[in-house]
């Protein structure tokens, strides 16, 4: 499910399924609180989170009121400007005499491109995706979130960080075959 610890503890409440038999998988890609506050909550023993370490070069400020109010979603916004910005430049150093004549910007400009913004350093792929590092983190049996491996988009690799997990279910996940 896509959401919050909030989420994940709304779902438990509602539909009692806070069983050692479920695995919940929470996709959080942008919130990297998971590294800063490692402590977690009894509820997320059983929930393996999908998310991104913090590539931010800014400092999320949640007061509203502040003129220097900064979030994601103005990061995102400023950084494809920036993006865009960027191909338009390199097309008119390219093409300088063609590019009064251009109807529209051949889609590819925005393919395997790599630059800084708000948020980091951006590539992207051949098909336009960004390429990120994923963390996969579990909540070990003394309620701490622990990194159980990584895994690279651009390069496709996975990297084990935790070989010996203390999960609520042992020392693997849970059988995926339902009960006939």
């Amino acid at each position: 499910m896509c959401g919050s610890p909030k989420d994940v503890e709304e779902v438990k409440r509602v539909s009692q399924a806070d069983s050692k038999d479920i695995l919940f998988v929470l996709i959080d890609l942008f919130n990297d609180q998971y590294y800063i506050n490692t402590s977690s909550l009894p509820s997320m023993k059983n929930v393996l989170v999908v998310t991104m370490p913090n590539t931010r070069n800014y400092v999320i400020n949640t007061d509203l009121k502040d003129n220097n109010t900064m979030n994601d979603y103005m990061a995102a916004y400023h950084d494809s400007v920036l993006m865009i910005g960027e191909v338009m430049r390199e097309i008119i150093e390219k093409n300088q005499s063609n590019t009064q004549q251009m109807e529209f910007v051949n889609v590819t400009k925005f393919r395997n491109i790599s630059f800084n913004g708000s948020a980091g350093t951006y590539k992207l792929d051949k098909h336009g995706d960004r390429d990120v590092n994923l963390s996969v983190i579990y909540t070990t049996n003394d309620n701490k979130y622990q990194v159980l491996f990584e895994f690279d988009t651009e390069l496709q690799v996975t990297k084990v960080i935790d070989a010996n997990p203390s999960f609520i279910w042992g020392k693997k996940l849970p059988d995926s075959t339902p009960d006939q």
